[in-house]
């Protein structure tokens, strides 16, 4: 059986879904579900991946790569960009397995890596606590808590959790990849069978998101800043108010609405203030 067919097997089965459930609401047929739970079709559509990606909450992007896409296939050009240096945070107990990625890591020519290690759950996020890292790659099997325990810190931690996570698992631990997955890890890997460059790959996309996710920040940040010339703009037409409010009090001072202008007065004093 594909990891596709047994990933997607066990997100139904983790949702309580029949297959009947399940295509009532996504909307595919549950004899094509079926045939992609037997492995019987290897490269769903597109569009059936996305229905199935909202379904079960899977990322597209792990449903496209195990089905052998790659990310140009859907016009994610925002991935494709090349890296030039990043740091990635490797947790696992294993030395030689630390090893094993580090000199998987060396084979990226483009990339220059900068590899920091921890050995425990709470190594881990005390690790990204002081200075999150550009991708974690977490093993499940740690010595003081599971990978899924150290998922939900991250998951639960503004700062941490725009950490991209790339979860190894054993062979056969498909419901473990599902709840990474669900916990909002980008990427899970079979550890005895992932190849050197499925893993750079893996890691490079990882990365990737971290960056499309600054930008995307970057850009919001500056949608939302207020315009210059629209401030000073603002500000005059306060002034000029304030100025008539003035002029209003002095010669209707026995006006009733006179404490109502003064009110209005103090705010747009106030409003000014804010936007100097």
């Amino acid at each position: 059986m594909s990891e596709l067919s047994s990933i997607i097997k066990s997100a139904r089965e983790s949702s309580r879904l029949t297959i009947r459930e399940a295509e009532a609401k996504s909307g595919i047929s549950n004899a094509y579900l079926s045939q992609i739970e037997n492995d019987k079709i290897k490269n769903p559509s597109f569009q059936i991946l996305n229905k199935i990606s909202k379904l079960y909450e899977i990322p597209l992007e792990i449903l496209m790569e195990k089905s052998g896409y790659s990310m140009s296939d859907y016009g994610n050009n925002s991935l494709q960009a090349d890296i030039k240096s990043a740091t990635v945070l490797i947790s696992d107990d294993n030395k030689f397995d630390r090893e094993l990625f580090i000199n998987y890591l060396s084979f990226d020519t483009g990339c220059r890596y900068v590899i920091k290690q921890a050995k425990t759950g709470m190594e881990t996020i005390e690790s990204i606590k002081k200075d999150p890292p550009d991708c974690l790659i977490l093993d499940y099997k740690l010595p003081d808590m599971d990978g899924l325990d150290v998922l939900q810190q991250i998951s639960e931690s503004k700062k941490m959790s725009k950490v991209p996570v790339i979860m190894m698992t054993g062979y056969g631990s498909e419901d473990i990849a599902v709840a990474a997955m669900k916990l909002g890890a980008v990427n899970y890997l079979i550890k005895d069978k992932v190849s050197r460059d499925e893993f750079i790959s893996a890691v490079n996309t990882g990365v990737k998101r971290k960056i499309l996710w600054q930008s995307m920040m970057s850009k919001k940040a500056v949608k939302t800043r207020p315009d210059s010339g629209r401030q000073i703009e603002i500000i005059k037409h306060i002034e000029n108010l304030t100025v008539g409010i003035d002029e209003l009090c002095r010669n209707n001072a026995s006006s009733p609405i006179i404490s109502e202008l003064t009110f209005l007065k103090n705010e747009a004093a106030a409003l000014s203030k804010l936007l100097r």
